[in-house]
């Protein structure tokens, strides 16, 4: 929570869903969001497995930090899927306004006749 805020899927439905990927073999369900390589360790993990967004903790990019190391694999992303695009789509929906005028900009009326 401290790092992304409220999210939609809890540790064990986002387990679920990347348990379906095929990148790794194994998922460690609520794993912390700093890895290090003591937890990798722990856990008998050979890579760190992350999307191709930043995961920024205590302003370092701990992707890269474990690159370095040789211990990280990335993966694209889907645009428009992650857990913080719907976090954003459910909020918005409850905002009829800010619905109202993502719906004109995306259609190219930014600015609709009155």
């Amino acid at each position: 929570m401290r790092y992304k805020g409220p999210t939609i899927l809890n540790g064990v439905e986002r387990a679920e869903i990347l348990s379906a990927m095929k990148w790794g073999d194994e998922v460690v369900p609520d794993a912390p969001y700093e890895p290090t390589e003591q937890i990798l360790d722990d856990q008998n993990c050979q890579y760190y497995i992350h999307g191709d967004d930043p995961v920024i903790c205590n302003g370092v990019n701990v992707n890269e930090l474990l690159a370095s190391k040789g211990r990280f694999k990335e993966f694209k992303r889907t645009t428009g899927v992650s857990t913080t695009d719907l976090t954003g789509k459910i909020l918005r929906l409850l905002d009829p306004e800010e619905e109202e005028k993502e719906a004109l900009t995306s259609s190219g009326l930014a600015h609709p006749p009155r």
